[in-house]
């Protein structure tokens, strides 16, 4: 569980966003929504315990905690090479069983693979890292609308287990959750405008 309580982010004078209350439980799926700049990408490294620099609190109960960054990092090496460092050889099995499906080859270096394939790659070695939540910047980037369909699949399944905080600023995305907005600086739960 993560407990937000009157949490208000500052850039010096100016009042980047503030939220009264929010709680985030053991499952299920959070999307974080708003307009580019509101600071979702903020909010979601003060969820993680990235970005400390705030006022009011930030309680975050769950032990192991993953997140995949906008622009994750690579190891020189094939795709095979950047998921194996990650994950275990089952685990492994299940993301290199998902790239063949999509046509992405595992023994191609990392760096020639395009911006999509690259994408799924970052995400597939973040979700299949045992965790108790998972923090997702922007999975959906540069993803075509097969892949990802099939990626809001895996997230909306695995929400039966744990929690997963998503970050998105697609207005179509068909991701089923509980959805946060960002409104006017400050940060709003759907059907609770009093949070």
């Amino acid at each position: 569980m993560i407990e937000v309580k009157d949490v208000k982010k500052s850039f010096g004078q100016k009042i980047l966003f503030e939220c009264k209350s929010l709680i985030f439980g053991k499952k299920g799926i959070y999307i974080i929504k708003g307009p580019n700049g509101c600071g979702k990408t903020t909010f979601l490294k003060m969820l993680f315990g990235k970005d400390k620099e705030y006022s009011g609190r930030i309680h975050n109960l769950f032990k192991k905690n993953i997140m995949l960054p906008q622009q994750p990092y690579f190891f020189r090496g094939s795709v095979e090479y950047n998921l194996a460092l990650a994950l275990s050889h089952e685990r492994l099995k299940s993301a290199q069983e998902v790239l063949k499906m999509f046509g992405v080859p595992l023994k191609t270096n990392i760096n020639q693979l395009s911006a999509g394939q690259r994408q799924l790659v970052s995400f597939l070695r973040a979700f299949y890292i045992p965790s108790d939540v998972l923090f997702l910047d922007e999975p959906d980037s540069f993803l075509d609308k097969d892949v990802k369909e099939f990626v809001y699949r895996l997230i909306e399944d695995e929400a039966q287990k744990r929690c997963i905080i998503v970050v998105t600023h697609h207005q179509s995305a068909t991701l089923r959750g509980n959805m946060i907005y960002f409104e006017n600086g400050q940060i709003i739960i759907e059907g609770d405008v009093a949070r």
